[in-house]
């Protein structure tokens, strides 16, 4: 299934803790001069994976847009933690870590399907917003419903160590650490 074939959860429909959003080959554009998934192929795959938990959740680009909303990205970080190689069979899944009226924070994991391992973890947050004032505004109470059904499920499920850390050098660097 693509990314694009993403479909949010029938009501009455189990809600998976993760979510498995889709499977997709290694693209050969995403390998870089190493023999192996770049960081633009990291991106390019993160960026279709985020569509698919937007689509999951009712927050896509196809859905908002003719009802004059649309989210926006105010946070993304990746987290490398194993190489793909090229053709590799990735596994995208979801995992919805909190939200609000206003915002989905969340994280998506890269599995590599054939080798069975976590090949990358990325977070977001995001906010959702009108079109016509391009500032933030509450969500409709169905994707409030929605996101509550997948909460009602994803919240037993611990935070990823990956969520919420700070990017620095933690020993041995020149600046004195802010960083845990």
């Amino acid at each position: 299934m693509s990314y694009e074939n993403v479909k949010s959860p029938a009501e009455g429909e189990v809600i998976e803790a993760p979510i498995r959003l889709y499977r997709e080959k290694v693209d050969p554009l995403w390998i870089d001069r190493n023999q192996h998934v770049g960081v633009m192929g990291y991106a390019q795959a993160f960026l279709k994976s985020s569509s698919a938990a937007m689509r999951c959740v009712r927050l896509s680009t196809a859905e908002c847009l003719p009802e004059g909303r649309s989210t926006y990205a105010l946070k993304w970080a990746v987290t490398y933690l194993r190489e793909v190689a090229a053709g590799a069979t990735l596994e995208h899944t979801f995992q919805l870590l909190d939200y609000s009226d206003k915002l989905v924070h969340y994280v998506l994991w890269m599995h590599n399907a054939d080798e069975n391992y976590v090949a990358a973890v990325s977070e977001f947050l995001e906010v959702h917003i009108l079109t016509e004032t391009r500032r933030s505004a509450p969500m409709p109470p169905d994707r409030m419903a929605l996101l509550d059904r997948i909460w009602q499920v994803h919240r037993s499920m611990p935070m990823p160590p990956e969520a919420g850390t700070a990017i620095g050098i933690r020993r041995g660097g020149r600046r004195p650490s802010r960083v845990g």
